[in-house]
């Protein structure tokens, strides 16, 4: 059993306690270009466990908030911490697309980052392009619609509070074609940590740029005895 650390959270015993990932051993030494997200002096975050606010220390591009350890008791920031004067917004699911306005061929402006609750380091997370169609839909030379028709429902739901199926179908001629791009937390820390629920994650959404929440459904099994 791991030894709990001090504040009430407890230590991951399977992370090897030396790290041997190359891209963290080279983020010590990264020159210091500054962070592309909005910190400050005055950002900092709160401690769960002892409440001490802790500022955003050696931000730079690899490390885009730095590393969230407390300095007083040595706990790691989680997504139940507040923060304050930080230009980011929280986010709460594991796999998010964005859809670029139509003159724009990519990548994102948007930016997506999370921190690992287990050692506090922050990451940058990758933005893949989602083909425009499937490969099925290629070979019969059918238009993959359903993921314009999503991105139009929802923007009519907002704009004008319209649901009804008559704006779907009118997305099949008159709504541009939007590249979209996925964004999943699902890649380890160096420390060896795969991102969970209590890890932070945030956005930092550029102007045209529609994120959403992308909820993946796992495929039945065909083994009787999973029945």
């Amino acid at each position: 059993m791991s030894a709990p650390m001090q504040g009430g959270f407890s230590a991951d015993s399977s992370v090897p306690k030396q790290q041997t990932d190359s891209h963290c051993a080279a983020s010590m030494h990264t020159p210091r270009y500054p962070s592309p997200i909005g910190v400050s002096a005055d950002s900092f975050w709160e401690c769960q466990g002892c409440g001490v606010a802790n500022a955003f220390e050696q931000t730079n591009r690899v490390r885009p908030l730095g590393r969230c350890r407390c300095k007083s008791c040595g706990a790691v920031i989680t997504s139940l911490s507040q923060t304050t004067n930080v230009d980011v917004t929280p986010m709460g699911g594991m796999m998010f697309m964005v859809s670029l306005p139509a003159d724009r061929s990519g990548p994102p402006q948007s930016l997506f980052g999370s921190v690992c609750c287990n050692c506090g380091r922050s990451h940058l997370r990758e933005r893949i392009e989602l083909a425009a169609h499937s490969k099925a839909s290629q070979s019969q030379g059918a238009p993959n619609n359903s993921l314009r028709k999503k991105i139009w429902k929802a923007y009519r739901k907002i704009k004008d509070g319209e649901t009804d199926e008559a704006w779907a179908n009118e997305a099949d001629d008159s709504f541009p074609e939007r590249k979209a791009f996925t964004v999943k937390f699902d890649k380890p820390c160096c420390c060896g940590h795969i991102p969970c629920m209590r890890c932070p994650k945030f956005k930092v959404a550029a102007d045209g740029e529609w994120v959403t929440q992308v909820r993946e459904v796992e495929t039945p099994s065909s083994d009787p005895n999973d029945l």
